[in-house]
């Protein structure tokens, strides 16, 4: 759903990662700010000072998103749903959590934190506005403790309307959740409604460009819009996705029967004796017993064709130490889920270190798509609490 995230820092246990679109649209966001709001807004100062407004403010965002983030991975850490990382991208921040939420009581608050903690934000911003006002008058600083007072009412405002995947949709589905005792049920009626809302942003993001030539607004809405057609979507497929793999773990899905390479293979006898030979998207690199990498299809792509007959297998696999391995015993929607997080199309199998079998995406997908055709009743009956 998203792009491929790069890990900043660390903050309270929690990974804050983000997107590469984030580093570009926060100094989208800056220069917006110095260039064309704060001008408008307060005018009568230089180009500078509009600059230094523009940044801090910017900072004071990205600190109001964090603190919102960090309240929703609180809370959902306090109800035994463990949050793998805070990721900022594009529309503001996402907690993602491992696996499907546990029980709708943990989903309600866990949704409704966030906004609570945007509306104090905004409280404590526009308190500090106004003292800083009263004892020191209208002036830079004064006038960006406002802009962050105001935008984080707004993201409470906005997040507690009741559409997947806002904190309100979120909510809405756990109390529905509560109430009908299905999860498929409840995310399928909030993500309609979240559809709902994302094609109202849509069309509100065509009137803005229509009658106010107004092309800023009316791209980040609409696209707003259609990232909230996708979420509500992808939610759905996720919900129904851990619905069928209800019960079952990574031994029901993991091929045993694999073929392994040696290290010291030239790439090109790989090539010939095994991709030509075995259908596997890679294949583990084992020395004298030991696993000691994996190599994919994808990394002899990326190699000249001239080169492989001197290559080895070492020099393009990736070491065992950046490896994922899952166990055997691990629920087949977290594999799922971690391969989709990864953007991985394969993992290996271990138990109690040994390696015993390749999973694949491919094969869980399979798996979902048949028995979606087969016995779509499957999916409601699964997951009823």
């Amino acid at each position: 759903m998203f792009s491929k995230p790069i890990t900043l820092f660390k903050i309270l246990g929690f990974d804050i990662r983000a997107d590469s679109s984030w580093i570009f649209i926060s100094i989208f966001i800056s220069w917006t700010l110095s260039t064309s709001l704060f001008p408008s807004q307060f005018p009568g100062y230089d180009s500078l000072t509009y600059q230094h407004m523009a940044i801090w403010s910017l900072v004071g965002l990205i600190f109001s998103i964090l603190v919102h983030e960090l309240a929703h991975a609180i809370i959902a850490e306090h109800y035994q749903m463990p949050i793998i990382s805070i990721r900022l991208f594009i529309f503001g921040g996402v907690a993602e959590m491992k696996g499907a939420p546990s029980h709708p009581k943990g989903e309600l608050y866990m949704a409704l934190a966030g906004p609570v903690m945007s509306f104090i934000l905004g409280l404590l911003f526009w308190q500090s506005h106004a003292f800083w006002g009263f004892y020191f008058g209208p002036g830079p600083i004064e006038h960006s403790l406002q802009y962050l007072g105001y935008i984080n009412f707004i993201l409470a405002l906005f997040n507690i309307v009741p559409a997947f995947p806002l904190d309100g949709g979120r909510a809405l589905r756990a109390y529905l959740w509560l109430r009908k005792r299905n999860l498929v049920i409840a995310t399928r009626i909030a993500s309609d409604l979240g559809e709902i809302f994302a094609y109202m942003l849509m069309a509100y993001g065509c009137y803005r460009l229509m009658y106010f030539d107004d092309i800023i607004a009316a791209a980040w809405v609409g696209l707003l819009g259609i990232f909230m057609l996708g979420a509500g979507r992808y939610a759905v497929r996720q919900s129904e996705s851990w619905s069928l793999l209800s019960g079952q773990t990574v031994a029901d899905f993991m091929d045993a029967d694999f073929m392994s390479v040696s290290p010291d293979m030239t790439i090109s006898d790989f090539v010939d004796q095994y991709l030509y030979k075995h259908y596997q998207p890679s294949f583990p690199v084992i020395d004298e017993g030991k696993l000691v990498g994996i190599i994919s299809v994808h990394s002899i792509m990326e190699t000249d064709r001239k080169k492989w007959g001197w290559m080895h297998v070492r020099s393009q696999m990736q070491p065992a130490a950046g490896i994922n391995t899952v166990s055997h015993l691990m629920p087949a929607a977290d594999a799922l889920d971690m391969m989709r997080r990864l953007a991985q199309t394969s993992l290996l199998v271990t138990d109690e270190g040994k390696l015993v079998g390749i999973l694949s995406i491919t094969d869980i997908i399979n798996y979902l798509s048949i028995t979606m055709k087969l016995d779509r009743n499957r999916i409601i009956k699964n997951s009823e609490l």
